[in-house]
């Protein structure tokens, strides 16, 4: 099921400091818009992708919303050429942007570099042969919105993403490779993700699976996010990865659909979890 918002009813859901900025950045383009849980936060996130929308209106959308992280954006965008289209979370720690193109690892890192972001190439670089992949689908640049940060540039964070081909046939080369990565990041939950990869696995068809990990190992986090899935994974991701039942994150999405649109687990960067994901806005039109 895909709920259908209209914009209003999407910046409802968005704080209301940051409404007429967002409205501002969404006008006239088609959008992809998902409300996000993480872990066991009944408190949804909310990710709008423009559809076709050009890196400017995320210089925009920053200005307004983290005007100290401004120059830094635009530095970004400057040194991002290889950029298709844009998109942004609106969370609970900050503001997420996102470039969706072909990135080679040297554009990655010089456009991280240029924000202020660390990224180590050679990580980058050998993330993408362990997934088979010439190029990035997506880059990350995360913010945060304290206003008076006196660390700005701690609170900048760069993540790369992997959109990797599962077939039925490729699932234990899939699990194995995203394995690699919690080994790096969170060596202790290596024994988590060997529970949890027969349950995210669980689908017979194809499916693009979605692989995504810090840009620099000193604070290393990984995360792999598959396709539709019933409400009934998460009881058992809850289970395997903290010991809980998520019924708060469930109350929560169930007004709102009655199947993840996607389905993520994370692992490092302060923890251990899943993340789910609910369509609220098809593309379409808005203008």
């Amino acid at each position: 099921m895909t709920v259908t918002m209209t914009i209003d009813e999407l910046l409802e859901r968005i704080p209301a400091e940051w409404r007429a900025a967002v409205a501002r950045t969404c006008a006239g383009h088609e959008l992809v818009a998902e409300a996000c849980w993480h872990r066991d936060d009944p408190r949804a996130e909310h990710v709008i992708g423009l559809v076709g929308g050009r890196p400017p209106a995320l210089a925009e959308l920053a200005r307004a919303c983290v005007p100290q992280h401004a120059a830094r954006v635009e530095a970004w965008l400057a040194a991002m050429p290889s950029a298709r289209d844009v998109g942004f979370k609106i969370g609970h720690r900050g503001l997420q942007l996102y470039l969706r193109g072909e990135f080679g690892p040297a554009e990655v890192t010089s456009g991280l570099a240029a924000a202020g972001a660390q990224a180590q190439e050679v990580a980058i670089r050998n993330f993408l042969v362990l997934f088979e992949q010439v190029t990035a689908s997506m880059v990350g640049l995360e913010l945060a919105n304290e206003a008076a940060n006196e660390a700005a540039n701690a609170e900048v964070g760069g993540a790369v993403y992997a959109s990797v081909l599962r077939t039925p046939e490729r699932s234990r080369a899939l699990r194995d490779a995203f394995g690699l990565l919690v080994r790096i990041a969170a060596p202790e939950r290596i024994g988590a993700w060997a529970e949890a990869a027969p349950i995210l696995f669980d689908a017979s068809d194809d499916e693009m699976v979605y692989v995504s990990m810090s840009t620099t190992l000193e604070r290393p986090w990984a995360k792999l996010d598959v396709a539709r899935r019933p409400f009934a994974i998460a009881q058992p991701l809850y289970t395997t990865l903290l010991g809980a039942r998520g019924d708060a994150v469930l109350e929560s999405a169930r007004p709102l659909g009655t199947a993840f649109s996607h389905v993520g687990v994370r692992f490092g960067g302060g923890g251990a979890g899943p993340t789910f994901y609910l369509p609220l806005i098809e593309p379409r039109d808005v203008a």
